[in-house]
């Protein structure tokens, strides 16, 4: 089962693009929110997705939390992508 992912950073410390070539390698999805935050899916928890990241991040400033992924669990004014994106990637519960 997919999980989606909420994945704040310091993006003066952890280059956005870098992490967006792991996100790639390690073929996850992602949906670039702002430059210091994105939406990933990950079939793990947060600490698997950290470790995975962890030698790109070096233990910079970072956050990773599950988001409840149902169509009714989020709601808000964004680019129309963004609610795309939560569309596609939402698991059903």
């Amino acid at each position: 089962m997919k999980r989606n992912k909420l994945v704040y950073f310091d993006s003066k410390s952890i280059d956005t693009q870098v992490l967006e070539s792991k996100l790639k390698e390690i073929r996850c999805e992602y949906y670039i929110v702002t430059e210091d935050l994105m939406l990933v899916v990950f079939d793990g928890t947060p600490k698997d997705l950290y470790e995975t990241l962890l030698d790109i991040v070096d233990r910079y400033n970072i956050f990773i939390i599950d988001i409840v992924d149902s169509l009714d669990s989020y709601w808000g004014y964004m680019s129309k992508n963004l609610w795309e994106w939560l569309k596609s990637n939402s698991v059903s519960e």
